[in-house]
């Protein structure tokens, strides 16, 4: 809809945008991944989002993620 989930790559943090207005603000953060410094555990993957999960991967890990929907938030 109206929100933009972007993974940074180098920081393995998720954020949220919120994309409502003229001006996109940041409404969320998360650290996902710890060590992305390690040899070999980069972010390339894209996010894959479906029936309310979020499935990220490292070049180390996977994780799968819940969402709550819109009218839960």
């Amino acid at each position: 809809g109206d929100s933009l989930l972007v993974m940074g790559g180098n920081t393995g943090t998720l954020h949220l945008f919120d994309l409502s207005s003229q001006e996109s603000a940041l409404r969320a953060s998360f650290q996902v991944f710890e060590d992305l410094k390690i040899r070999d555990n980069n972010i390339w993957a894209p996010l894959t989002f479906s029936h309310g999960k979020l499935l990220a991967r490292s070049g180390r890990e996977i994780v799968c993620l819940e969402l709550p929907s819109r009218k839960e938030s």
